[in-house]
């Protein structure tokens, strides 16, 4: 079951530790599967060969390797069979050059954020003014899987990721062409251009791709035949590329014509298409945009970082993200959970697993639709796991319309420390292949992004056949598909290989285009079963490889002409029942295929089934895959109509106005559907809640629950009620409150109910939830808190005068819930007085944030309730200066900071002489931060009360640099004495290595040191969260040596002495803070028994 929304919101972590922590914190470890081994050398690709393991009767074929191919980031093939590549010596550094060796602008700052926020200080790299990288293209395998051809299509590239070759002749060429102002040649690319300036008018004669190097989405174009793109222009622009590793990626053009790709952690992305229109993009996300560079769309929110894209022969999609789950089935519109993501109000996304696999970086994901390999393996997914050198194998159990991933055996493992696979591809030869960037560092985190031992040379790509036990079985080679005609073309629409049928479908529509039109409506037509249009009942049968050309020969017709999928069978002299009834007969996976057409709302008209038809889909609930489809396509609709898309059309006008008739039988389907849901069917119960969240946004939707008598059924009413609160308008706030009155006083969920009615209730009605305030007493506690929080927040966000005896009643529950012994109500009590500002909240907080028995995370949010009452700077001063942990100390001297008072100041002050270095660090940065703070703390240090290596603090000097002269030179003088920085903390690291030379290996203080202060970002043996690198295998390495262990300290930790830094969101302020923490001491440091 979903869980709900509350409690979804309640578990998701916003912390995030950032970088790998120091080694005796990584001491637990059992499973020998992690493969980091920073210090090892590179094996040549036949000694990397030999230390793969793969089950019987497979083999694993070397494609290409070093120095004929970069570190290998992204593949995709194209119809003539070949491979292009994104590869790389660059990353994780960007080039200040885009694809067409332009500047980029800003690139000075970017490269410095870069820097800053991975803490590499002074041994950041040089930037580089020419960007290396490039897109290759393999092609000619032999029986062995290796590439004898491999030509540079692009170079002057940067990081590139994502690439989708394109058909030749594809109309998007000329449409990005032709949508581009006064198109020339690239001025730097001009020496290789065609001469004659602008191309359009004629097709190119080479190659096209689609490819994302940093920051743009570019369409790259050989005009002239010879091999090489001289012609490239953004199609999209700009992504962020603060994180590299998060790039725009795993680019998958389907049958569709849209091509969906993957938006990764960290990265704030303003993409502009062609037209102008912008697409935010925050984060983990995918999305998806047309080739011709005239639409781009998100698909899903959240994720982590998602990096990698499948589609099973439904249609479905799945992803491969990091810090969340390594699998996910995705529904269009959807929300998944991920570090600091928050829904939509429907809860998340249903997710298909709970196993993580054994790691926080997964990336590459195929869906396995071939006969090439046994049975077992068909219908699996696969996944690369770069962290414990492997790739994953998770077979699909389904539950109605959801799968669930049930972990195999490991596909692949690896026995070779610099194998990453990065990207996991199902080619048209019915092989996988695999793209192994190799490298002895992990990833973006795992280690300084500065560290010297970054590889920039080597990459390989794998191919891995089934040749049987007794190796008998002839491999084969990927299909040349570029040079079919069209009845050729349309034999392979039912290839038993789904990704033969993606390429053989976008080469008709892009190559053959128009002229293919006709034939492939016959071939549909003359495949649909005869039988289907006659008045007989029952199931038409359809063979699997008539099913699957059916399938795929529809997207084409529809991409030809819109609206075909209904048009082929919609007899306007049949009623909407008898028109369902005739779809309904083919099998699901056609019907399901066709709905999703009709949910497509294409060029201004109004899709070809109206939702009449698609509500009908809904009924049979022994059909769930067809009724999520059905939900899907009600969502597609009616946000269309919702959008009120203008058409002169007077069919699209008269059928736009069917369907708003249509609204109250549709809400009816959908309820009926959600009371007949299997429980373990989360994937349709969440499309269910989707179209019904969906249809109540249209105007005058709830008039619809009234007209169908929703209201006064239980069970209807709660099914409204539940994704009313995903509905911001006054309309869902009046039936909520209806709903109250009538039925919600004893619902587990009022208090969420009592909220969204206080946020979105109209001024004048709120007296009357105000009159119910008093009913509630009997509520579960925490909804009673939720309730009063809601009242809280329409006081300070809408300007609400609360009666005094309602306002009381907010207050009493909060200070009731402060003392709570359960840490998520504690939680939740912490977070609704966080902006409050009575006094009654002083001494319950006060005993939460000074108790030692209490979390620290629990701690420090109460401190950050406390710190906007003038009476709790005293109890801010007192924690700086107890001996309390060094996050929750900090975090005093930050709001005490903040606060900006001369009595905040001296509490400061009072706290730096015998403050521990990084609390006495952050106390510096603070006071530095304004005039009068810094003229303190110079003046401090000036009086020997405080040391002056203070001042070297890298965030103490970028505070000092913005104050006056005078101060700076001040500063300046106190600092010129000092020995070199990093000389002085080679020294302190030096003895403090020596002091853990010395210490005796304690497992169960080590255990207790993890919990303390490595669990809230790390796991093993499933403790811990999943949020830094996970640390299962970790003692595999061994007892590291002293240069090992030390080598590991990350560049802003030698800057300031052992520290890490972490992310702290808030959900509800959006504030983020960045923090540094020193590990325990060294008499504590030990490592555990493997």
């Amino acid at each position: 079951m979903l869980e709900p929304p509350l409690l979804q919101n309640m578990k998701l972590r916003p912390v995030a530790s950032l970088l790998f922590l120091f080694a005796p914190c990584m001491a637990l470890a059992a499973d020998n599967v992690r493969g980091d081994n920073p210090d090892s050398p590179p094996s040549t690709p036949e000694e990397e060969r030999a230390k793969f393991h793969l089950p019987p009767g497979f083999e694993i074929q070397l494609v290409a390797a070093e120095p004929d191919i970069q570190k290998p980031i992204n593949i995709s093939f194209d119809g003539a069979g070949r491979l292009w590549v994104t590869g790389s010596e660059m990353y994780p550094w960007p080039a200040g050059t885009d694809a067409s060796r332009q500047p980029i602008p800003g690139y000075e700052k970017a490269f410095a954020d870069i820097a800053s926020a991975f803490h590499v200080g002074d041994k950041a790299p040089h930037p580089s003014t020419e960007a290396r990288d490039t897109v290759r293209v393999l092609s000619d395998f032999d029986q062995n899987g290796h590439a004898k051809t491999i030509r540079v299509f692009a170079d002057g590239l940067n990081i590139p990721s994502g690439i989708q070759p394109l058909p030749h002749g594809s109309p998007a060429i000329a449409a990005a062409y032709g949508l581009l102002p006064n198109f020339d040649p690239n001025p730097a690319m001009v020496k290789r251009a065609p001469l004659g300036g602008r191309h359009i008018g004629h097709a190119p004669k080479g190659d096209s791709a689609i490819v994302y190097s940093v920051p743009k989405i570019w369409l790259l174009t050989d005009w002239d035949g010879d091999g090489f793109a001289e012609s490239r222009v953004p199609l999209y622009e700009t992504a962020g590329y603060l994180d590299t590793h998060g790039g725009m990626s795993s680019f998958l053009y389907w049958t569709d014509g849209w091509i969906y790709g993957t938006h990764g952690f960290r990265n704030h992305s303003e993409i502009h298409d062609l037209n102008g229109r912008m697409t935010l993009l925050e984060s983990g996300n995918t999305y998806r945009f047309r080739p011709d560079g005239s639409a781009f769309e998100i698909y899903t929110h959240g994720q982590t970082n998602p990096f990698g894209l499948a589609v099973d022969p439904l249609g479905n999609f799945y992803s491969a993200d990091s810090h969340s789950k390594p699998v996910y089935m995705l529904q269009r519109g959807g929300y998944y959970e991920g570090i600091g993501k928050q829904h939509d109000g429907l809860g998340f996304a249903p997710r298909i697993t709970d196993d993580g696999h054994g790691s926080t970086a997964i990336a590459g994901i195929a869906y396995y639709a071939d006969d090439k390999f046994p049975e077992e393996y068909r219908g699996n997914l696969f996944n690369g796991n770069p962290v414990t050198r492997r790739v994953n194998r998770d077979k699909l159990e389904w539950h109605g319309s959801t799968p669930q991933a049930v972990r195999q055996p490991d596909f692949v493992v690896s026995d070779d420390p610099w194998f990453r696979p990065v990207q996991v591809k199902l080619g048209p030869d019915g092989a996988l292949w695999i793209a192994d960037f190799y490298n002895p560092i992990i990833g973006h985190y795992e280690f300084p992004l500065a560290d010297p031992r970054r590889d920039h040379k080597h990459g390989r790509i794998w191919r891995i056949v089934y040749r049987g036990e007794q190796k008998d079985t002839p491999a084969a080679t990927p299909p040349d598909l570029g040079h079919l005609g069209t009845n050729d073309l349309l034999d392979k629409l039912g290839d038993v290989n789904l990704e033969t049928r993606r390429l053989a479908a976008n080469e008709l529509v892009d190559r053959i285009g128009e002229r293919a039109q006709h034939e492939v409506a016959n071939r549909f037509l003359k495949t649909i079963p005869l039988n289907l249009f006659t008045p007989e009942p029952g199931p038409v049968k359809v063979d699997p490889t008539t099913l699957s050309r059916l399938i795929t020969e529809q997207s084409v017709m529809e991409r030809f002409k819109p609206g075909f999928s209904a048009a082929w069978f919609l007899n306007t002299n049949l009623s909407s029942e008898q028109n369902a009834a005739t779809l309904l007969r083919m099998p699901d996976a056609f019907a399901s295929h066709s709905l999703q057409w009709f949910g497509e709302f294409r060029e201004k008209s109004i899709p070809g089934l109206t939702l009449a038809e698609q509500r009908l889909a809904l009924k049979d609930p022994n059909r769930p895959t067809l009724q999520r489809n059905a939900a899907r396509a009600i969502s597609a609709t009616v946000i269309a109509l919702r959008n009120d898309v203008e058409d002169d059309n007077e069919r699209a006008k008269k059928l736009r106005e069917q369907s708003l008739k249509e609204i109250p039988e549709v809400l009816t389907a959908l309820l009926d559907a959600s009371d007949h849901v299997d429980k373990d069917d989360t994937e349709l119960t969440y499309a269910l809640r989707m179209a019904l969240r969906d249809c109540l946004l249209l105007p005058d939707s709830y008039q619809a629950v009234t007209q169908i008598g929703a209201e006064e059924n239980a069970a209807a009413a709660d099914h409204i009620a539940d994704v009313s609160v995903a509905v911001p308008t006054a309309e869902s706030a009046e039936f909520l409150l209806g709903h109250l009155q009538r039925h919600g006083l004893g619902s587990p969920r009022i208090g969420e109910y009592f909220k969204h009615v206080a946020l979105h209730l109209p001024s004048e009605k709120f007296s009357l939830l105000s009159d119910l305030v008093a009913k509630i007493g009997d509520a579960p506690l925490l909804q009673r808190l939720v309730a009063a929080d809601g009242l809280a927040q329409a006081a300070r966000q809408r300007g609400i005068t609360l009666p005094e005896e309602t306002v009381a009643w907010t207050h009493k529950i909060m200070i009731e819930c402060l003392a709570s012994n359960n840490d998520w109500m504690l939680k939740a009590a912490i977070e609704s007085v966080r902006e409050a500002k009575f006094d009654a909240k002083l001494e319950p907080l006060a005993k939460i944030a000074t108790n030692a028995k209490r979390s620290e995370p629990l701690r420090i949010a109460a401190l950050e309730a406390l710190a906007n009452l003038d009476a709790a700077r005293s109890i801010l001063g007192q924690v700086l200066a107890t001996p309390a942990g060094m996050k929750f100390r900090k975090r005093a001297a930050e709001l005490l900071n903040q606060s900006n008072t001369d009595e905040a100041r001296a509490a400061l002050l009072a706290a730096l002489p015998n403050a521990p270095t990084d609390v006495g660090n952050f106390i510096a940065a603070g006071l530095a931060a304004t005039d009068s703070g810094a003229e303190s703390l110079i003046s401090t240090i000036e009086k020997g009360k405080a040391t002056p290596v203070l001042l070297r603090n890298p965030l103490v000097t970028a505070a000092l640099e913005k104050r006056p002269q005078g101060l700076r030179d001040r500063a300046t003088a106190l600092t010129k004495d000092l020995p070199p920085e990093d000389e002085r903390l080679d020294k302190v690291i030096s003895q403090r290595a020596t002091a853990y030379e010395k210490a005796k290996p304690d497992s169960i203080h080590g255990a207790q040191i993890f919990q303390q202060n490595c669990a809230v970002c790390h796991k093993i043996h499933n403790q811990g969260a999943n949020i830094g690198p996970a640390l299962d295998g970790i003692g595999a390495r061994g007892r590291p040596s002293r240069d090992r262990r030390t080598s590991s300290i990350p560049t802003r930790q030698r800057r300031t002495p052992l520290f890490r830094q972490t992310i702290i969101g808030n959900q509800r302020t959006a504030q983020t803070f960045a923090r540094l923490e020193r590990p325990p001491k060294r008499a504590n440091y030990s490592y555990l028994p493997t």
